[in-house]
This record gives structure tokens, C-alpha cells and sequence, in this order.
């Protein structure tokens, strides 16, 4: 009510463990059904809830996958896919997209093989400029990091089409500062 939205984004800043096997410890299992929890009153509310996961997610088990697509059912996953610039940029643009293109397509790939639909999944692309954030990490000159920026968008916006992903989200972690 406060946004003067109808149907606001809201996007959950981020899964805890989503990386974690099943059988789930007893706290986690608990955060879990609190998690979905969440996003179901979110939705039932008229709000369209983005979860974003940091990690790989598990999926080997048929409680962990339902439990996702539960998830899925009501709101849509967007998988974190970060990329040193210093790694990309050493490789070159060809090579640098390629490997962008690879880990989008296994990201989605993880959803996909359990049964969530490409329009519930979204990418997040990182542009954190802070040494130690795995982003920039000092990238010198200013030109190098433009470019590998240009190019993780570009992969990015290749993968969606290609894919027909619901959407493509960007994420930085701006640092005013000498260090940043």
C-alpha cells in the first residue's frame, strides 16, 4: 500500500544455503518452510516475490526439488552468477563470453531439470567494485572494467532471449571510496 503498487517486485535478499543437502538439519528445515512461507503471503498479497540464491542450488533429493518448486510456484528464482573481471578480461572477449554463456545456461540448467519453468528464472549480474567482492577486484584502467561489464550485459541479454527467461536483474555494490 505504501508503494502505490498494485503488484510490487520484491526481491528476498538472499537464500541461506541453498546449497545444502537434504536431509535438512532441523533449523534449516525450519527456515525453509519459513522462506516459503513468505513468498506464499507475499504473492497471496498481490506482490510477485524474486528469491535470489547465491550458490548452486541442491536439487538431488525429491524433498530438496519440491521444495523448489514449490518456491517456484509463487514467486520466481534468480540465480547470482558473479565473475571475476581480472580472470575475464585476461581471457579475452571471446573466450571471457563464452564462459559467461556457460554458466548462465548451467544455471537455468539446474531449475530446468527439476521441472521449473524458464518464465519463473531470472540471472543476476554483478558489478561489486570493492577488492575482496569478486567483481572488479582493481581492474585498471577504467576501460578494461567497461568492457567486461559490456560484456557480461551482453551474455546475459543473449541468454535470455535465447532462453526466454522471465528476467535479468543487476547487482553492485558501488563503493565510493579510494578502495572501491
Amino acid at each position: 500500500s505504501q508503494s502505490g503498487c498494485a503488484t510490487p517486485w520484491i526481491a528476498l535478499n538472499e537464500l541461506q544455503g541453498a546449497h545444502l543437502e537434504t536431509p535438512w538439519t532441523p533449523n534449516n528445515a525450519t527456515y525453509r518452510a519459513n522462506v516459503l512461507a513468505l513468498v506464499r503471503a507475499l504473492a497471496a498479497r498481490g506482490a510477485r516475490p524474486f528469491l535470489l540464491i547465491n550458490s548452486d542450488p541442491y536439487t538431488g533429493s525429491d524433498e530438496a526439488a519440491a521444495w523448489w518448486r514449490s518456491v517456484a510456484q509463487v514467486a520466481d528464482l534468480v540465480q547470482e552468477d558473479y565473475f571475476s573481471a581480472k580472470v575475464l578480461y585476461r581471457s579475452g572477449s571471446v573466450v571471457a563470453n563464452r564462459r559467461m554463456r556457460a554458466a548462465f545456461r548451467r544455471s537455468v540448467a539446474q531449475y530446468v531439470k527439476i521441472g521449473i519453468p524458464v518464465t519463473k528464472i531470472g540471472l543476476m549480474l554483478g558489478f561489486q567494485s570493492a577488492v575482496g567482492t569478486g567483481g572488479r577486484e582493481g581492474l585498471q584502467p577504467s576501460k578494461a572494467w567497461y568492457e567486461v561489464v559490456k560484456w557480461n550485459a551482453l551474455s546475459a541479454r543473449q541468454i535470455a532471449g535465447e532462453m526466454n527467461l522471465a528476467t535479468v536483474w543487476s547487482w553492485g555494490w558501488g563503493t565510493f571510496s579510494e578502495a572501491g
